[in-house]
C-alpha cells in the first residue's frame, strides 16, 4: 500500500517529459475531482486482490480502475459507511479491505459486494476500540493488524485468535508518558530485525521489542530547536541496520541513528520558519539507493539527495499541463 499513497499524492508517472527548471524528468498525470474523484484531499490507497484502486479521502471511498472513478459514500444505504471521511486501508488476508475513519472507527470491507460488513467502534459489544478516530493501519502477515489511533496510543488485532490486544495501559504502567504518546502515524517493522516494531506518533518514536514486550522511546533533543516539531514524527524509510530517515511535521527530514542515538536534521530554506509547510512532511518512500521521494504538507512534491543533502521539488506550472498537480 506505500508506493500506492505516493502514486496518488502526486500521481506521478516516472516518463521522460521535461520539467520547467527541475534536475529531474517527469511526466505528471493528475486526476482530482474534475475525473470523478469524490475529494481532492486524498488520505490513503490500496490495491484490492482484482487489481482495483481504493482511495480513501475527505468525502467518501472511491474505486479507480485506471480509467474511471467509482463513488461510495455514507448516504448510500447499500454500502453502510459510517461515515465518509477515511483516513487508512489496508488489505485484509482474504481479501477484504479494513477502513480506518476519522470519527467511526474500524470497518471491513467487501470490495466484491462494495459493503461494510463490520464496523468497530468504543462501545461495540465485541472487540471495542479506545478511540474512535483512527489515524493508521498496518496489515502485517496474514494475522496482525495494528490499530493507530488518535488517543490511547494503539491496539492490535489478531485475526487468527479473533482478539483485540490494548497497549496503552501497559505503556503507562511502564512510562508513565502514554498519555503523551497520542497521534499514531505510522507502524514501520525493522527489516534488520522481525522481533522490532518502530512506531511514529505525535511525541516521538517508539521502539517495541515484541519479543521482550519492552518499549523504548526516542526523541529527537536540541536545546536550540523546537523539537516539538521534530518529535512529531510520520513515516521512516530505513538506512542500513542501525539507522533511518523520519519526516517529521514541521521540523523537515530527520537522520536518526538508534545505535549510537544520534540525531541529524535537514530542513528546505534555512530562512524559512521551521514549521513552514515545506518542513512538514507526510510521507517518504525510498526513490534509490541515494534518493528518497518528499512529499510535503502544502508546498511540494519532491525528491531528497541523501549524498549531497539537497532537496529538488517539482512545481506547479498553469500553462503546463503535465507539471505537478499544485504545490
Amino acid at each position: 500500500m506505500r508506493y500506492f499513497v505516493f502514486f496518488f499524492i502526486s500521481l506521478v508517472y516516472p516518463l521522460i517529459f521535461k520539467i520547467k527548471g527541475q534536475e529531474y524528468d517527469h511526466y505528471f498525470r493528475n486526476y482530482t475531482v474534475s475525473q470523478g474523484l469524490p475529494s481532492n484531499s486524498i488520505y490513503a490507497l490500496a490495491k484490492d486482490s482484482d487489481g482495483f484502486v481504493w482511495i480513501g479521502t475527505s468525502n467518501g471511498l472511491s474505486r479507480f480502475d485506471a480509467y474511471d472513478f467509482k463513488v461510495l459514500r455514507k448516504s448510500d444505504p447499500h454500502v453502510q459507511l459510517p461515515d465518509n471521511e477515511i483516513m487508512a486501508i489496508e488489505n485484509h488476508p482474504e481479501g477484504y479491505l479494513w477502513l480506518g475513519h476519522y470519527s467511526s472507527g474500524l470497518s471491513l470491507f467487501d470490495p466484491k459486494s462494495q459493503k461494510v460488513i463490520a464496523n468497530y467502534q468504543i462501545d461495540s459489544q465485541k472487540h471495542p476500540l479506545k478511540d474512535n478516530r483512527i489515524l493508521s493501519l498496518y496489515q502485517e502477515g496474514d494475522s496482525l493488524l495494528f490499530i493507530g489511533l488518535h488517543y490511547n496510543f494503539f491496539q492490535m488485532y489478531d485475526i487468527k485468535r479473533d482478539t483485540m490486544y490494548d497497549y496503552s495501559d501497559k505503556l503507562l504502567e511502564e512510562k508513565k508518558i502514554a498519555s503523551s504518546l497520542h497521534n499514531i502515524h505510522s507502524f514501520n517493522s525493522d527489516p534488520y530485525d522481525k522481533n522490532i516494531l518502530w512506531i511514529c506518533t505525535g511525541a516521538g518514536l517508539v521502539k517495541w521489542n515484541r519479543k521482550s514486550g519492552k518499549f523504548d522511546i526516542f526523541n529527537y533533543n536540541n536545546d536550540k530547536i523546537s523539537t516539538s516539531l521534530h518529535n512529531s514524527m510520520r513515516y521512516i524509510v530505513f538506512q542500513g541496520d542501525s539507522a533511518m530517515f523520519i519526516g517529521s511535521w514541521g521540523g523537515g527530514l530527520i537522520y536518526f541513528n538508534h545505535k549510537r542515538n544520534t540525531w541529524k536534521n535537514y530542513i528546505y530554506d534555512n530562512r524559512l520558519p521551521l514549521n513552514g509547510t515545506r518542513n512538514i512532511i507526510r510521507k517518504i518512500a525510498r526513490k534509490s539507493d541515494s534518493e528518497l521521494w518528499i512529499a510535503t504538507h502544502d508546498s511540494a512534491f519532491g525528491v531528497f539527495d541523501i549524498a549531497s543533502n539537497k532537496f529538488f521539488f517539482y512545481k506547479h506550472y498553469p500553462d503546463d499541463m503535465y507539471s505537478a498537480i499544485n504545490q
